[in-house]
């Protein structure tokens, strides 16, 4: 299967597992500031007090911006030249999933967009095995707990797809409804032709209309 295949290819790293900053400098001896947002909540924490609001008042479905997520080990943001090769690798990477074969049914020859959810139910060990590389390809996105850093990446990636999608999809949508009064047209017409080149058989049906009226 594609999923054997991939998993045989993507082998995974031995990358540091750990729960806060603290932790992962002792692990890793390397010094990582608490800035570097190593927990989700540490980010959304920050996005909300920026926006003057309590993290409970923060949507759950709100991403962390690409700044937060590949902050340097010192805290920093990277640098503009780096944040466009993340954006490069992530962009290979999504690709890889995007052409994973759909495994639902089409429907009227609409996309159905593809986000993280379904690519855990359907594609959990090519997934999994992406977000690893796609750590070790993008050391920055080590610097946190429960690969939120990456998740959120390939989110916002994923998210930009289901926006082309939704303007494709309407799109379509304007298309079918422009031709449809030309395919009512179309049909009418042989209709108009028949009964002109066959006027006793039109002459006929007024009769029993006629009849039935009586």
């Amino acid at each position: 299967s594609s999923d054997s295949l991939y998993a045989s290819v993507m082998a995974p790293s031995q990358l540091i597992v750990a729960n806060s900053a603290a932790e992962y400098s002792s692990k890793a001896k390397i010094n990582v500031s608490p800035d570097v947002m190593f927990t989700i909540d540490e980010a959304r924490q920050y996005i909300a007090q920026k926006a003057g609001k309590t993290i409970d008042a923060l949507h759950p479905s709100t991403l962390i911006p690409q700044e937060l997520c590949t902050r340097t080990a010192d805290g920093k943001d990277a640098s503009t030249v780096r944040q466009n090769q993340i954006r490069k690798m992530l962009r290979e990477v999504c690709v890889v999933i995007e052409t994973l074969p759909d495994k639902r049914e089409e429907e009227d020859g609409m996309i159905k967009t593809r986000g993280i959810q379904y690519f855990r139910d359907n594609y959990r060990t090519i997934f999994d095995r992406l977000v690893d590389k796609l750590e070790v390809a993008i050391p920055e996105l080590q610097l946190c707990a429960g690969h939120w850093k990456a998740l959120q990446l390939i989110s916002r990636r994923l998210k930009s797809f289901s926006e082309k999608d939704t303007r494709r999809n309407k799109f379509i949508e304007k298309q079918k409804l422009k031709h449809q009064p030309l395919r009512r047209q179309s049909l009418q017409q042989p209709l108009q032709t028949f009964s002109s080149a066959n006027p006793s058989l039109d002459a006929g049906i007024g009769s029993q209309r006629d009849y039935h009226q009586d």
